[in-house]
């Protein structure tokens, strides 16, 4: 007789934090007298260079990464810059990555401002886990500086706790459980997926995608087709027919490797960085 059981919800193994408008919240950090205040941070002091980071307080003025300084001054005539140094976030960086590791051990440095780390046993609990993710926070507060804010996501694994990072911003903390993933996946843009960007999203909708609920509903023939090649069997039923994918199916570990070409699921891990506090 087959087995119908259903499947287990899957725990919460990942928990990822993103450090909010790094290389702007570091300058802040350092200068108290900036906290507060428009900050953009920029490769060198030039109207016509781009800013490379943005405080909040700036971006509520439309200044973002790649901004062009002389168009950042014309949003905002208070805005401050300051040239970036590169050494001092790395150093901030490792110091972030020490006290954070005393709570629970880093399993991944994604980049110098995300890291994610591993939740075991009762760490995988929902209201646990929130535990943790506040006693990071505070932590970073605490140890680090009151102007460091980090939004962190907690779900099944890595690719979707960076994207529940990028739903609530800044200082935020989401946990995809099932009900939350039922609930939040199917609004997002699809450019809002890790890996989907304008070109891959042209492609979706030439294959008649237009949404994440349309993604999260499409047969795995149809993402064959708009991504060029899939992993995995998430999308397929125990006869190995195409069936319709659902949003438990981003839980599993393959999940990745079942909805998206295997070098847009790939992170890059930076090389260790060394360099201790001042």
């Amino acid at each position: 007789m087959p087995d119908v059981r259903l499947p287990k919800e899957p725990p919460l193994r990942s928990l990822f934090l993103d450090l909010n408008s790094y290389f702007a919240s570091v300058e802040q950090a350092e200068d108290a007298s900036l906290q507060g205040q428009p900050v953009a941070v920029v490769p060198l002091m030039a109207d016509t260079t781009f800013c490379i980071a943005a405080s909040y307080e700036a971006k509520a003025y439309g200044i973002k990464t790649g901004t062009r300084v002389d168009e950042a001054r014309q949003r905002c005539p208070d805005l401050i810059l300051k040239v970036a140094r590169p050494s001092l976030y790395v150093a901030y960086h490792d110091e972030i990555v020490r006290v954070l590791g005393n709570i629970i051990p880093v399993q991944r440095v994604a980049s110098i401002d995300e890291m994610e780390f591993g939740l075991m046993g009762s760490e995988q609990h929902p209201d646990r886990a929130r535990a943790i993710a506040q006693t990071m926070k505070e932590t970073i507060w605490r140890e680090i500086s009151p102007a460091m804010n980090c939004s962190i996501g907690v779900a099944p694994n890595g690719f979707l706790a960076k994207i529940a990072t990028e739903l609530q911003k800044p200082n935020g903390l989401v946990i995809l459980d099932a009900a939350a993933r039922e609930t939040m996946l199917p609004t997002l843009a699809l450019t809002d997926w890790t890996g989907i960007n304008r070109k891959m999203k042209a492609r979706l909708n030439a294959a008649g995608i237009f949404s994440s609920a349309d993604l999260l509903t499409a047969h795995r023939v149809m993402l064959r087709q708009a991504f060029g090649g899939l992993w995995g069997t998430a999308g397929t039923s125990g006869s190995g027919a195409p069936r319709r994918l659902k949003s438990s199916d981003l839980a599993s570990r393959s999940a990745t490797a079942t909805c998206f070409p295997r070098p847009c699921a790939r992170m890059r891990v930076p090389t260790r960085f060394s360099c201790a506090l001042p």
